[in-house]
């Protein structure tokens, strides 16, 4: 009796082990869902990386517009991160709504904004990406040095008093090219450098599958475009008898008339073999 009692307690253990396994598993699948917390991490003043986050928001369809508008607000008032839009879309064609927003801002305020796109709604995907710029960065780096001092030694030749007219028209001629280059090269390395300092955010959002197929009126659809339809296949049907009917009239002749001919032919060499 005690050997069953044990043997039950043992079985009765088990399955509370089990069960508390099965329910931290859940929630360590489901918490990142919920908290739609991205991979923004505290960066060194040195970092050469520069970041992107997608992110993926299923909603209900009639909050889509909003869910839209209210990160575009929250984008265009988030001053102290540097919000910047880039694009917006709305798609409100079609079974499945969608819509798109990007937009650059400071790593510090993608989990705000992220917050914000999700209200009330499920974020179902999220994805972080790094490109390291370092070689890009020294590369321009390297072309200035040269050129400022290139600009240098230019400078210092039209300094010189001894210097004829013609030398210093070319020299300030070279000197405003390499200027040029020096101001494009600048805005290259800032644009670098906005690059790495602020990160890419990409929200799209998009309807569930199944208020889709809860929404989607088959028949009705089918019954709307049944005019359209209609017209498209006897334009079809036209199409296909005017491109036969040339081939009718022009063949069918032409067929009887071989006919004719070889049976001619065939009659004289039939009455040629007899003469023979």
């Amino acid at each position: 009796m005690s050997s069953k009692r044990i043997a039950i307690g043992i079985v009765a253990a088990l399955v509370l082990c089990l069960s508390a396994c099965a329910k931290k598993y859940q929630l360590a699948n489901t918490a990142p869902a919920r908290e739609a917390k991205l991979a923004v991490i505290d960066r060194a003043a040195d970092s050469t990386l520069a970041y992107e986050h997608e992110v993926a928001v299923e909603a209900e369809r009639e909050r889509i517009a909003a869910l839209i508008e209210a990160t575009r607000l929250s984008c265009a008032a988030a001053k102290q991160v540097a919000c910047t839009i880039l694009e917006v879309a709305l798609n409100d064609k079609g079974t499945y709504d969608a819509g798109r927003i990007k937009m650059r801002l400071a790593p510090a305020g993608v989990d705000a904004m992220v917050k914000t796109a999700s209200t009330d709604s499920e974020v179902t995907s999220s994805r972080t990406h790094a490109e390291d710029l370092a070689q890009p960065l020294a590369d321009v780096a390297r072309q200035l040095a040269t050129l400022k001092a290139y600009r240098d030694s230019l400078t210092a030749l039209m300094a010189r008093k001894d210097s004829q007219v013609a030398d210093l028209i070319s020299i300030s001629q070279q000197l405003a090219t390499t200027q040029t280059q020096i101001e494009q090269l600048s805005g290259d390395q800032a644009q670098l450098r906005k690059r790495i300092d602020t990160d890419l955010l990409t929200i799209n959002w998009h309807v569930s599958h199944s208020q889709a197929q809860s929404e989607s009126t088959p028949v009705r659809d089918a019954l709307r475009s049944f005019g359209s339809n209609f017209r498209e296949a006897v334009g079809n049907v036209i199409e296909f008898l005017s491109q036969l009917v040339p081939w009718l009239v022009i063949g069918l002749p032409s067929l009887l008339l071989l006919r004719m001919f070889w049976g001619w032919t065939g009659n004289w060499l039939s009455r040629k073999v007899r003469a023979q």
